[in-house]
């Protein structure tokens, strides 16, 4: 999680800290624009209570979560003959899996929160629907 600003003036950097009040650790907007307000809680100049700096990682993000099935009846034909019929779904609650690609920067409420990208083990840009397979296995 970052914040578009230098909000405790401490030099550049890459992450730089969002601060939130003691009393509502999860309000990560409580601060978003005004770094002198953000300043003066955090080195104790203004709000008693005080803030804090948010730690690494907040938030993690959905659980991966795909539930696959196969069926399959086996048909034996003599003793060393047997045909296996086959019937395959994959993603049958035809979920996207988002994990942990969400925007993290709280200067940009529109995308704080949301998905930007997928977790699509079975595909390579965008998740796949619910789809299957039918196959048949012969074995001697």
């Amino acid at each position: 999680m970052t914040n578009s600003a230098n909000t405790l003036n401490t030099g550049g950097g890459t992450a730089i800290g969002v601060v939130v009040p003691k009393s509502a650790p999860t309000n990560y907007f409580a601060y978003a624009g005004n770094n002198t307000g953000a300043q003066n809680c955090f080195y104790g100049l203004g709000d008693p209570t005080g803030c804090t700096i948010v730690p690494f990682d907040p938030k993690r993000g959905d659980p991966f979560f795909q539930l696959d099935t196969r069926l399959a009846k086996t048909f034996k034909f003599g003793d060393r003959f047997n045909v296996q019929a086959i019937a395959q779904a994959f993603n049958l609650t035809n979920r996207a899996n988002y994990g942990n690609n969400f925007g993290h920067s709280i200067g940009s409420a529109a995308t704080f929160g949301h998905p930007v990208g997928f977790i699509s083990p079975s595909s390579t840009i965008i998740p796949r629907s619910t789809w299957g397979e039918l196959g048949f296995r012969f074995n001697f």
